[in-house]
């Protein structure tokens, strides 16, 4: 254009309309130009946008990619509702959570409220509908048919979203799994209903010691309980070596035979079976026959209709007594190791029924014998000889019961407290105030009857020399007056005249273990009830053995001296040895809760003292007990004698003061009684408040800090302690029930000097203080 605008200048002189023509050509030129410049603009604006596109696109893919792992490790799925034509659409998570194939598709809203359990179906529908309707969101759990037929749990919430128009298009809602909590929870509830169960039957069973009324009682409560067709007592006949039996007590549905007094035999079973039960094996079956058993165990079976059982071993001592059956006719059943425990404790719990019964039986015959005998005896030392038999045979009866019965009672109590203490630190799930009461009650309990349990057994510990003392000056007055006080109603029964000789004056106090010599003087003074015949009378001396060495260590003689039937000469020697009685044909003894004379010769010898015995056949006896003892003038020094260490060997008005902060009463008693038997002086707190005040006030030269307690906390009461110059320095002790990581750590960190985990071991305790002390 350029070109011909210059040629026409240079040959040719345009006319006005050539330039007009010209100049239109160049706008026209112009205007292309400019459009292609805009069109290449455009294009490349264009093309910019299709790559921010591409990677918001791949953004959100990666987004949703990351949502849906995420999902799937937390079991969660979503899901939308078109709340028009009710299509529905489901992530991979939800087919997965309902067990259904991705392959199928989404089920139609009608099709998926078939996989809604029928009791929570219309609840879900009607949620549904109020969502849509009234636009109420909703978060609840509901329980599920997976396409497999098993029941789930799941925890589904929804709500509304609008399009770009602010219309209502769908309804979009999560679904999460929560079949392991649910069961769990189910589980729990089992295992309470099972515990509650399980103390009911168990009152019911010691109220009674008719065995047939025990039978009878459990085996109709536990198939109503376990919702069984049929539960049974199953007793061998003895001599049969385990092959015949039948069952004599049996609970069974309509419908099914009853198996009740029926001759069963079974020649495989003592060769088989009967070892493994002895040693308390049990057997479970969900379908006798897919099990491998021998062909003549499964056609007993069959012949009372049994397709599933459990079958639990019921032992008198060591000894198979018989077995409790708990059989399904109907079906094969799966059992559950929750239902596997529960028959296994009912068993334990028949168990005892049936020892129980025994003893109870044996001491009938033996007080049939002695009404027997008594009715021969004509003769005054005959009716004597006899009573004496009766005696010692009912404290041995008592004994081997006592000794039975506690170490039963062990095993459901250990369980109880374990599981008492678990549901306290909410290893099954949060409990609230008022459970967590009530729970504190029943492991108060339960410690406490442990403690009698463990009482009863003490005696082997004594035995086996395994015990210490915890020597102090005692008043031997004092000892007198209690240890009588234990013997008095009994005594008075028997019209009994029981007395104290006049003590003399100026008597040095005892160095003993107080405990220990009140239970010496106590087993002492009940044989000499017990072999005290009516109207007779028993007197307690005590006396001083002098020396004319003043270096030799000054005794006390206390005399026990009664009117009994008297002790033969040739027997005495066999008295004081362990393990011996003087007509036990089993040479066995079972002390129970009294120590035995063997015991209370061990304990005064671990006193270093003596026991002396004189007696006459049919005049009485004189059992005395000598003790070292300590001169007066030496009391105040003396703080405690044992195997610890003495916490300072000065005044009992000096001792070292320690300040407990504790608000568990049972926690108190305890420590305190141990310290201050160790010769230390206690003042206590009940919660930090109290404890800064005390700490303040009282200047206390330890602080035992209890971590857990009520307004303000042991942490926070060392923090505050340790804000006060004067208490800088002093030893602080931290005692804790939490032993979780760390715990130890937060302790120091606020200021303690050292940390120790509950249950305390109270000697320990009383090393690390005097460490503390003396450094």
């Amino acid at each position: 254009l350029a070109a011909f605008t210059i040629y026409h200048q240079d040959i040719h002189q345009p006319s006005a309309q050539e330039i007009e023509t010209i100049n239109l050509a160049v706008d026209i030129t112009k205007i292309a130009i400019e459009r292609d410049q805009s069109v290449r603009a455009l294009e490349q604006i264009n093309h910019n946008l299709e790559i921010r596109v591409e990677m918001r696109t791949d953004a959100l893919r990666q987004s949703e990619a990351k949502l849906l792992e995420a999902q799937q490790i937390a079991h969660l799925g979503s899901w939308e509702l078109d709340v028009q034509t009710r299509e529905i659409t489901w992530t991979a998570e939800v087919f997965d959570i309902f067990g259904i194939d991705i392959s199928q598709g989404a089920p139609t809203y009608p099709q998926q409220l078939l996989y809604f359990h029928p009791d929570d179906r219309d609840r879900f529908n009607n949620l549904i509908d109020r969502a849509i309707n009234f636009a109420e969101p909703y978060a609840s759990d509901f329980q599920i048919i997976r396409g497999d037929g098993s029941n789930g749990y799941i925890f589904a919430k929804a709500e509304l979203l609008g399009d770009v128009s602010g219309k209502i298009a769908k309804l979009f809602g999560i679904v999460m799994n929560i079949s392991d909590r649910k069961q769990a929870e189910i589980l729990l509830t089992q295992q309470n209903k099972q515990e509650s169960f399980l103390r009911e039957i168990t009152e019911r069973i010691r109220q009674s010691l008719d065995l047939q009324t025990i039978f009878k009682i459990s085996v109709e409560e536990v198939r109503q309980f376990l919702q069984a067709d049929r539960v049974g007592i199953f007793k061998f006949y003895p001599e049969s070596n385990f092959d015949d039996g039948e069952i004599v007590s049996e609970s069974v549905v309509d419908g099914y035979p009853s198996a009740i007094a029926i001759r069963v035999h079974d020649h495989t079973f003592g060769e088989n079976y009967a070892n493994l039960y002895s040693k308390g094996r049990y057997y479970v079956v969900d379908d006798i026959y897919g099990n491998g058993d021998r062909q003549c165990h499964v056609d007993i079976l069959a012949r009372f209709q049994v397709r599933a059982n459990i079958v639990m071993p019921l032992l008198s001592g060591d000894n198979l007594w018989g077995l409790l059956c708990i059989h399904q006719c109907g079906s094969t059943r799966h059992w559950l190791q929750t239902e596997i425990d529960f028959s296994e404790k009912i068993s334990n719990q028949l168990a005892i029924a049936i020892q129980q019964a025994s003893l109870f039986d044996r001491l009938q015959k033996e007080l049939i014998e002695r009404q027997q005998t008594e009715a021969k005896v004509t003769e005054t030392n005959q009716k004597l000889a006899v009573s004496n038999q009766e005696l010692i045979r009912a404290t041995r009866l008592k004994d081997e019961f006592l000794a039975n019965m506690s170490h039963e009672l062990r095993t459901p109590l250990n369980a109880i407290l374990g599981m008492t203490e678990a549901m306290l630190d909410e290893v099954f799930g949060s409990i609230n105030d008022r459970q967590r009461k009530a729970l504190q009650t029943v492991d108060r309990s339960g410690s406490h009857l442990l403690e009698l349990i463990n009482d009863i057994l003490d005696v082997a510990k004594i035995e086996s020399g395994q015990i210490e003392l915890d020597c102090t000056s005692i008043s031997v007055s004092h000892l007198c007056q209690s240890s009588l006080a234990f013997i008095k109603q009994q005594a008075l029964k028997k019209r009994i005249q029981v007395e104290i000789s006049q003590l003399p004056t100026n008597l040095p106090d005892l160095l003993a273990d107080e405990r220990r010599i009140r239970q010496v003087l106590i087993n002492l003074l009940n044989n000499a009830v017990k072999f005290t015949p009516e109207g007779g009378r028993i007197t307690l001396e005590v006396s001083q053995i002098t020396s004319t060495n003043p270096e030799t260590e000054q005794f006390l003689r206390i005399s026990v001296i009664d009117t009994g039937i008297g002790i033969s000469a040739e027997n005495i020697p066999k008295l004081f040895q362990p393990f011996i009685q003087i007509d036990s044909a089993l040479n066995r003894q079972y002390t129970g809760t009294g120590l035995g004379l063997s015991l209370v010769k061990r304990l005064v010898e671990l006193h270093g003292g003596n026991v002396q015995l004189t007696s006459e056949l049919g005049v009485g006896s004189c059992f005395a007990i000598e003790l070292p003892a300590t001169p007066m003038r030496h009391i105040q020094e003396v703080v405690a004698i044992s195997s610890d260490p003495a916490p300072i060997d000065r005044p009992i008005k000096d001792a070292p003061l320690v300040l407990l902060a504790e608000d568990n009463e049972a926690n108190i008693i305890t420590i305190c009684s141990y310290l201050e038997a160790k010769g230390y002086r206690i003042i206590l707190a009940k919660d930090g408040l109290e404890a800064i005040a005390a700490a303040k006030l009282h200047q206390p030269d330890l602080i035992l800090m209890d971590i857990q307690m009520p307004k303000m906390d042991g942490i926070e009461a060392i923090k505050n302690i340790r804000l006060e110059s004067q208490f800088t320095k002093i030893p602080i002790i931290a005692l804790t029930a939490l032993t979780m990581v760390g715990d130890r750590e937060k302790c120091l960190e606020a200021g303690a000097n050292e940390y120790l985990a509950k249950p305390i071991k109270l000697k320990a305790l009383a090393q690390l203080i005097q460490a503390f002390l003396s450094s």
